[in-house]
């Protein structure tokens, strides 16, 4: 999942006061939920603040005092850091809302522990509410969309207004012509949205309307404002709870006053384990899976590897301790009856060696009339094919002579 902005109530439960008697408690219009906390002594009061996130923001309000008072801040034991407010004069209309009192970044993802401390000054300084980025919101966690977020799409005619404490992160919007629409689709249970609104016009003048989920566009009515000038952080429209079961919807808001309006803050209810989320979640492969699946793949090839080179070995210890083969002379085929080869005697010269076996080049009296080549020089055919040969023979006839035999083969 990506990362979301949270923002967490100083009233929340999940901060914690000691003593519960050392803290007071104030807030007006401009401050989240209308709600602060302050330390009434200095020194041994202390706010804890468990979270799950990367980051967390504290934001407060910083009233005159007279003189600045100063308020320590701690993540997971380490160093403190310090957050020094100005002196001011005690009567003086000093007043500074959505100060920024602290920021830790870059932080493991899991559980965290923040500690506040007032060390010095008495109840100038005020805890307001905490926006910490996490991955893994609680159900019911509020998702912080600010009006500079660019998950918001606006229409052209939105114009950002000069920076002041009066919004939440100094920001806000208003429409500059007739009419201005801006869209955010988000995954949740409810969503709220909160602005300013001019007193210098009366609420008549301002309209406006809130499509969900492409239904007809449904008006709003405009809060009443409660300042003589503007009246901030008015909740503008609240739609809860949303219908569907995938917890995932687009909401297009439209204005057509101008100068009237003034864009905040979206707070979004984030939403329970819905079926889109874990059908959504079911595509992608735990890395668990992944890892076990490589490493059930390289341990199938470790051992076809073994077993094939086991095989091999026994293979060729059988070979080197088996007989030698013998080698098996080829069968011709055998013939249906013997093949008779005549044979003559043929005389040899007396000078020619006896001994030497080769063949020797001899006029031979001509063979039988059998044997005798046809016309074009070919041997008649016969059901064996014959071919004369003279061989040299180590024998002797009755008066000494050398024979030759003239066989057919």
């Amino acid at each position: 999942m990506s990362t979301v902005e949270v923002i967490v109530d100083d009233h929340d439960s999940r901060v914690h006061y000691s003593p519960s008697t050392g803290w007071t408690g104030r807030g007006d219009v401009q401050q989240f939920m209308q709600t602060t906390s302050a330390a009434v002594h200095s020194g041994s009061e202390t706010a804890t603040f468990s979270f799950n996130g990367t980051s967390v923001i504290v934001y407060g309000k910083l009233a005159p005092t007279g003189t600045g008072a100063v308020m320590a801040f701690s993540v997971d034991g380490s160093p403190p850091a310090s957050f020094t407010a100005p002196p001011t004069s005690v009567d003086s209309e000093f007043v500074v809302h959505h100060q920024i009192l602290f920021t830790a970044d870059a932080l493991p993802h899991g559980t965290h522990n923040l500690t506040m401390t007032q060390t010095s000054g008495d109840g100038q300084i005020f805890l307001d509410f905490f926006l910490l980025d996490t991955t893994s919101p609680a159900v019911g966690d509020m998702l912080f969309i600010d009006d500079s977020d660019p998950v918001l799409d606006y229409s052209p005619g939105w114009v950002a207004q000069p920076s002041s404490d009066e919004f939440f992160q100094n920001t806000g919007r208003s429409c500059d012509t007739d009419e201005c629409t801006v869209s955010l689709s988000f995954n949740g249970t409810s969503f709220s949205i909160f602005g300013a609104l001019s007193a210098s016009q009366a609420p008549a003048a301002w309209s406006a309307f809130i499509s969900i989920d492409g239904s007809p566009p449904t008006a709003i009515h405009p809060p009443s404002p409660t300042a003589t000038n503007t009246s901030a952080n008015l909740l503008i429209f609240s739609g809860q709870p949303l219908p569907g079961l995938n917890n995932n919807h687009t909401v297009v808001f439209t204005t057509h006053s101008t100068d009237q309006l003034f864009l905040d803050y979206i707070l979004v209810e984030a939403a329970p384990l819905s079926n889109t989320q874990v059908t959504s979640s079911s595509h992608r492969v735990p890395v668990a899976t992944i890892v076990g699946s490589i490493v059930g793949v390289f341990a199938f090839l470790l051992i076809a590897s073994l077993s094939f080179w086991v095989w091999r070995r026994r293979a060729n210890i059988m070979l080197a301790n088996s007989p030698a083969a013998t080698p098996i002379a080829p069968t011709l085929p055998t013939q249906a009856q013997p093949l008779s080869v005549p044979t003559w005697s043929i005389p040899l010269p007396q000078d020619q060696s006896r001994e030497t076996g080769e063949l020797m080049p001899y006029c031979v009296p001509e063979p039988p009339p059998s044997y005798r080549p046809t016309r074009s020089g070919k041997l008649p055919p016969t059901s064996t094919r014959q071919v004369l040969r003279v061989h040299s023979m180590a024998t002797t006839d009755a008066d000494g002579s050398a024979l030759a035999v003239y066989s057919a083969v």
